[in-house]
């Protein structure tokens, strides 16, 4: 078993508390090898997947595809990586 210490966003937001918990081997490691694919730390993985998984779960009619595109969009809005969008012609209302 591993124990692994973090601090989620949410923690730092709070209270600046750090949580440990304890997690089989096998998940860790595969957990490590797709956090270095994407790019992301161990942590930062571990809460991405937790998240992916509840919306799946509390949305069971929306595909792999749009949760993974939502959540890189929320992480480009959150990062200040997008722009609004503004409308260059004024929309003609009757056509």
């Amino acid at each position: 078993m591993w124990r692994i210490s973090g601090r989620s966003s949410a923690d730092i937001s709070r209270r600046h508390v750090g949580k440990s918990i304890n997690l089989d081997d096998g998940f860790v490691l595969e957990s490590t090898i797709r956090a270095k694919a994407s790019g992301r730390s161990l942590v930062q993985k571990i809460e991405y997947d937790v998240t992916f998984g509840r919306i799946a779960i509390d949305n069971p009619n929306l595909s792999y595809a749009f949760i993974q595109e939502a959540l890189l969009v929320k992480d480009d809005l959150e990062g200040g990586e997008l722009t609004p969008y503004v409308r260059k012609m004024k929309r003609s209302l009757g056509s």
